[in-house]
């Protein structure tokens, strides 16, 4: 039941969706005629690769490419990171203890 409070306000809200096809650049498919199935013609391109072969810094700026590159962060590359970031400070510690075990103490 929608309270009739509510409703007599009148407000109406908008919702501003927005679509993001930027992964998609570069990439062509063709569709076999004998299986149906969809095929990449060409799997070299990726938006991530173009990105990293730029000099181009101003391409970083536009919000579009900012919103992809941060999504590829929180789903993806932090938690590799971290990971990676963990075990290196782990085998630095490791190193020195070590060191002061054997050559300090030893």
């Amino acid at each position: 039941m929608i309270n009739e409070n509510l409703a007599e306000t009148g407000k109406i809200f908008k919702i501003s969706y927005t679509l993001n096809l930027l992964p998609r650049l570069g990439e062509h498919y063709y569709q076999d005629p004998k299986t149906d199935e969809y095929k990449m013609v060409t799997p070299e391109n990726s938006l991530m690769e173009l990105c990293g072969a730029t000099e181009e810094l101003d391409i970083f700026e536009c919000p579009a490419l900012t919103q992809v590159i941060d999504f590829k962060w929180d789903a993806y590359a932090r938690n590799f990171m971290y990971m990676g970031c963990f075990f290196h400070f782990f085998y630095l510690f490791t190193i020195m203890v070590y060191v002061v075990e054997i050559y300090v103490r030893g």
